[in-house]
Order: C-alpha cells, then sequence, then structure tokens
C-alpha cells in the first residue's frame, strides 16, 4: 500500500514515515499542501495522511482543492491535527470526503487501527 504523509513538520513526516515502513507500507513524504495536489494527482497513492494546520496552503485547503477536482472521491484521505477540534468540524470534514481524523499526539496502534479501518472499509 503507498501511503503519502502531509505535515509542514519534518520531525512529524520522518516518524510518521519511519513508523509506516515498518509496519511494511511505501511511504512519501512531502511538507506542504501545494506539493501534496501534485503529487495526488501525478503519483496516485491508497491513503493521504493529511495535517490539518499548515501555513499557506492548509490540509483543508488540499481537501477543498481535491474536492473541486473530483479527486476526493478518488483518495482515501486521513486527516490528523494538533489543533482544538470539535464533533461538528469532523461531521464536516466527512461530509467533503474525508474518511477519519485523528487528534495528535496519536499513538501507533490507533494510527494503524485507523489505517486498516478506512481501508477495508472504503
Amino acid at each position: 500500500m503507498k501511503i503519502l504523509v502531509v505535515d509542514d513538520n519534518d520531525d512529524i513526516t520522518g516518524l510518521l514515515k519511519d513508523l509506516l515502513q515498518s509496519g511494511g507500507y511505501g511511504v512519501t513524504t512531502v511538507n506542504n499542501g501545494k506539493d501534496a495536489l501534485n503529487l495526488i494527482v501525478n503519483d496516485g497513492f491508497d491513503l493521504i495522511l493529511l495535517d490539518v494546520t499548515m501555513p499557506e496552503f492548509s490540509g483543508l485547503d488540499v481537501v477543498q482543492s481535491m474536492k473541486n477536482s473530483g479527486d476526493m472521491e478518488k483518495n482515501k484521505v486521513i486527516l490528523f491535527t494538533a489543533a482544538s477540534i470539535s464533533d461538528k468540524d469532523i461531521q464536516d470534514w466527512v461530509a467533503m470526503g474525508v474518511k477519519s481524523c485523528l487528534r495528535k499526539p496519536f499513538d501507533p496502534g490507533m494510527l494503524f487501527e485507523t489505517i486498516s479501518e478506512v481501508t477495508m472499509n472504503s
């Protein structure tokens, strides 16, 4: 399975890459939303782990662009954030096509469980 990890923090993308590769996944990382969109369109991924809060072009900007272009229907997206989010926020994101949302920090078991649920049920 090919996973794209998008976060503006190199430490987080590095940690997630190591963790996911140890679980047998192929992982590509990128540190901004615009580069993520280019990769999504050109390379294709089985799953996208996307940080909500990034400067200039946020995870929500990526989701909106994907929705506008029809790419949300072709991709499985899990958002993650350290910011305070409400259940209403999550409901709104799911209505846009997001498959799940994780709050940082999350433990590895929760990450793998969420990936499994999203890839099996979609």
